[in-house]
């Protein structure tokens, strides 16, 4: 119960169970993604399932849209239209019926436009094969049959249906908002998690990389945090706008649409920005080939937030549509990238450069690809410019900078990449050189 309370809101939580076939909890269970709705609700808070959530189990939250849901079924239409079929047969969830409530002999009638249809609601339904049993919710099951192989040529007729669900636009404002406050929550302590993280670690390679990745991280978590308060303004007022329209009997279908497809704009947008983060936590380590754009586009969309709250000019040089492809551990190369953004950033801000900007390029030539990050940022002095490579050197405070950085750069672009990395002061700034084979040994 305190889990829906918590990411759903306290209005939703109490509806339970009613409202558990509305909201369930997913499950991805052998290449499937399964649906436990709340059946029951017991004195001490907990809840009872419709079907098995074991412990350890990782669980999401779903949203009941019927308008998807009717949609399938339109979707097998057209997958049964150019089969001999005399008579449908269909078992449909008892939890399907309650949740589209009037509407759901819908798809019952686009089938009977094909042949004659019989079956019943049903509980408990299941999925199995070879490999697999699932125990299953809110199905719809067909089974055509036909004694010919005459095909019939009918004109199926399909209604457009829309619902209008003010429940679901709380518990999403609700789900984002409780969200957001754990990203915050994380930023605060991240600065202490990655002092504890460090003093872990025992080998020294291993404890500067953990701690490059962690410093990474409390960057990118400041500029989700930067970049969810717009779409989560959006969600809520037009949800609010909504509740007092529906009120005041003013939310015609039109303005329904409108403030829906905004709200599930802006949804799409928070989703994206938790998976790049999510990506970027877990992404293994394996050697791939994979295109170079491709992680240089990744640096740029974790750092976006740095151009633009620092007032930043990108010049971004990059041609994205002639691939060039390499081969190297996956999430190596776009944190060496981070960084060097971030320490020319730190630059630009410490020498109060006016029109500041930073400037990326690429080339290609016989055995290698070629990444250039200059800055306008003016330069580095002479008497530091070949030691800014050594662990632990750094211009910055202690609680700033660390010194582990470009060191850490310069060990995987030279150690694990077998490549070279250097820096060069132009007429504007630094002028970062990295060079990656294109055969990886």
């Amino acid at each position: 119960y305190r889990l829906y309370e918590k990411y759903l809101g306290d209005e939703i939580a109490k509806q339970l169970p009613k409202i558990g076939i509305e909201f369930p909890l997913i499950i991805h269970n052998q290449d499937m993604n399964i649906a436990r709705a709340v059946i029951g609700k017991n004195d001490d808070g907990s809840l009872v399932f419709a079907g098995n959530i074991n412990e350890g189990d990782y669980v999401k939250f779903g949203v009941g849209n019927p308008n998807i849901i009717l949609q399938d079924s339109i979707n097998m239409l057209s997958t049964i239209d150019n089969i001999p079929i005399e008579s449908v047969f269909i078992y449909s969830c008892m939890a399907r019926r309650r949740f589209l409530e009037s509407q759901a002999s819908i798809d019952i009638q686009y089938f009977s436009q094909i042949a004659d249809v019989s079956g019943f609601f049903t509980y408990g339904e299941f999925y199995t094969n070879k490999k697999q049993l699932n125990f299953l919710n809110e199905t719809l099951t067909l089974l055509g049959l036909s004694e010919s192989n005459h095909i019939s040529q009918n004109i199926i007729n399909k209604t457009d249906i829309h619902f209008q669900n003010i429940t679901t636009l709380q518990a999403i404002s609700n789900l984002a908002n409780a969200a957001s406050k754990e990203f915050e929550e994380l930023n605060n302590n991240l600065e202490l998690k990655i002092k504890k993280e460090v003093e872990k670690n025992i080998e020294f390679e291993k404890r500067l990389f953990n701690s490059m990745k962690m410093a990474s991280l409390g960057d990118m978590i400041a500029n989700i945090a930067h970049q969810w308060r717009q779409p989560l303004s959006v969600i809520t007022s037009t949800a609010s706008a909504m509740q007092l329209n529906k009120d005041l009997d003013l939310l015609d279908d039109d303005s329904f649409k409108q403030h829906i497809d905004s709200i599930i704009s802006q949804a799409m947008y928070l989703s994206e920005t938790v998976d790049t983060f999510r990506n970027f936590v877990k992404e293994k380590h394996e050697l791939k080939t994979f295109p170079i754009q491709k992680e240089i586009q990744k640096a740029l969309k974790i750092t976006e937030v740095t151009f633009k709250d620092n007032k930043i000019e990108l010049i971004d040089n990059i041609d994205y549509e002639n691939e060039i492809s390499v081969k190297l551990i996956v999430g190596e190369l776009s944190q060496v990238l981070i960084n060097i953004i971030n320490n020319a950033k730190d630059v630009l801000i410490q020498n109060n450069i006016q029109d500041k900007w930073i400037k990326l390029d690429l080339e290609l030539n016989k055995t290698d690809v070629v990444i250039f990050i200059e800055d306008n940022g003016g330069g580095i002095p002479d008497e530091i410019i070949d030691k800014i490579f050594e662990p632990y050197f750094t211009t910055k405070d202690d609680n700033i900078g660390t010194g582990i950085g470009l060191y850490m750069s310069y060990d995987i672009i030279v150690k694990h990449f077998k490549g070279d990395i250097k820096v060069v002061n132009t007429n504007h700034g630094a002028k970062f050189i990295i060079k990656i084979p294109l055969c990886y040994e």
